[in-house]
């Protein structure tokens, strides 16, 4: 059945995208709240499990307490090459096992908001089942996008260098580290529907990485601007959350500590589902205006003639 708080698609503004986001997320606050912090809470979980399982398999008592000691430049060699192994081990495990989990919350709201935002049915299992389907497609997407931004930035990089040198002037080094901001960006707006884009029409990695791509062809500037104002938004949202939950609290030490990593998992299981969800309406809006989704939908909706 079509939920009757669905809007009608049309081409949004930047503010539009945020506005219906929120709109949405305050439609069904538990389902996106669930949605983001259960992946916080299994990572914490396996975190710990991990952090008792180190412990008890590492001389953690005999590591040094200087590592980040900057006056001590032989500190880092205290380690023994077992205890470097340890944690190499530990923090890959750790790596991929958030990679994993994050991957598979960014999926579900994606999911969930998409199902929201076209009036239909979104459940807590149904939207988690999808993001584990994705999980592993956005992994492999978002590490290729990686790699292939670095390749691209690292030859840049190059190109400044060895223009500068042979011409041996400031001048060109100054243009082309503006060019390099200028590809950075460009870069950056131009695979941000990629988590809508793999997770909504399951496509694998490359074929992702292009559908973004030519999304986002001619909206980079308002992607920019969307993602300016995330930041914006994002920032506030944490100093408010420092300020309201921390400003109460006297304390002192490890306590304090341990309550700003709760404050700051709040933060992000608050944030996730607008993060994710602007991603979301963005991957719609820019389907509305290239490819006329809304009238689409609209055509697939009158009743057929038998």
């Amino acid at each position: 059945m079509t939920d009757a708080t669905a809007p009608t698609l049309r081409p949004l503004g930047v503010g539009d995208i945020v506005d219906r986001t929120i709109g949405l997320y305050r439609s069904s606050p538990g389902l996106f709240l669930v949605l983001a912090a259960l992946p916080y809470i299994v990572l914490a979980i396996v975190s710990l499990v991990l952090n008792l399982a180190f412990v008890r398999t590492t001389p953690f008592t005999t590591l040094p307490t200087n590592i980040f000691d900057p006056s001590d430049p032989t500190s880092f060699t205290s380690f023994t090459p077992s205890q470097l192994s340890g944690l190499a081990t530990f923090g890959v495990v750790i790596g991929v096992v958030s990679l994993l989990v994050l991957s598979v919350q960014a999926a579900a709201i994606v999911d969930a908001m998409s199902k929201r935002y076209l009036g239909q049915p979104a459940t807590l299992g149904g939207s988690l089942r999808a993001g584990l389907r994705a999980s592993v497609r956005l992994i492999v997407a978002s590490v290729v996008a990686v790699v292939a931004f670095i390749v691209l930035v690292s030859l840049g990089v190059l190109a400044v260098v060895g223009v500068s040198a042979v011409l041996r002037s400031p001048i060109p080094a100054f243009i082309g580290v503006l060019g390099l901001v200028v590809l950075i960006f460009y870069l950056v707006a131009s695979w941000m529907p990629l988590p809508a884009v793999v997770t909504l029409e399951g496509t694998g990695p490359i074929a992702g990485l292009r559908r973004a791509w030519r999304l986002a062809g001619g909206a980079r500037w308002r992607i920019l601007g969307l993602l300016t104002l995330m930041t914006i938004l994002q920032g506030i949202l944490g100093i408010l959350f420092a300020f309201v939950f921390l400003g109460t609290v006297v304390t002192e030490g490890a306590t304090r500590t341990v309550l700003q990593e709760v404050a700051n998992l709040a933060v992000n299981a608050l944030w996730a589902p607008i993060q994710w969800g602007v991603f979301t309406l963005l991957y719609y809006d820019l389907r509305v205006r290239k490819e006329a989704f809304d009238l689409q939908l609209a055509a697939e909706a009158m009743p057929r003639v038998t």
